[in-house]
């Protein structure tokens, strides 16, 4: 059954997609997807072709762990695209644990997508309080340079509460402003983007609750 004839469509459009690298010996590779997020599914098509929708592979929300902004780790050579990209990911365990790296071209695009699947996730048990904010080049990780796969994240995951019945309540939005400073990526540029970002996003929530 198609996910349009199943599930609301919570946010949508498109992002580029670093491989996962399932298999053991696999090439690194970038490709756009058009990305459909629902209240159960993260799911990433070939492209928006409506009459054409082929689905590339999806993620379970009840099995996401870490929602978090990442680490610059690529270039632009590499992924093929020109101009800055703002990269997060998506860690999830499904038979093993992994991360979905994500870019997008807009600094608000990215924050809005955290804020879209944290809200999906957001009564999610299994959360990790550490994360790798970079990718595991098959020797080391790219941020920490640790060169044991299994070890521990080296950063500390940001917290992020339930919104109920669609609208924050003020202590929820006490807690993302509180807690704001853990979504932005790790260099300075990016920081000073996110926050911009992330602040606009929490007015406009707090707005809603005040006139509520």
């Amino acid at each position: 059954m198609s996910i349009f004839n199943s599930s609301v469509v919570i946010k949508q459009g498109y992002m580029v997609k670093r491989s996962q690298n399932k298999k053991l010996y696999t090439l690194v590779n970038y490709k756009k997807r058009w990305f459909v997020l629902t209240k159960k599914y993260l799911i990433y098509y070939e492209d928006d072709n409506a009459a054409k929708k082929k689905e590339k592979g999806r993620v379970e929300l009840d099995r996401v762990h870490t929602i978090e902004s990442a680490q610059c780790f690529f270039s632009n050579e590499e992924v093929g695209v020109d101009g800055e990209l703002f990269p997060f990911l998506v860690g999830y365990h499904q038979d093993d644990d992994y991360t979905l790296f994500l870019l997008t071209i807009r600094s608000l695009d990215r924050v809005e997508w955290i804020l879209a699947i944290r809200e999906a996730c957001a009564n999610n048990k299994n959360v990790k309080y550490y994360f790798h904010p970079a990718p595991w080049n098959g020797r080391k990780w790219h941020c920490c340079k640790i060169n044991t796969k299994l070890a521990e994240g080296c950063r500390e995951c940001s917290t992020w509460v339930p919104i109920q019945n669609g609208s924050p309540s003020k202590d929820s939005v006490k807690e993302n402003l509180k807690n704001k400073e853990n979504i932005n990526t790790l260099t300075d540029r990016d920081r000073n983007e996110d926050i911009d970002g992330i602040e606009l996003l929490d007015e406009l929530q707090f707005l809603s609750v005040v006139e509520a």
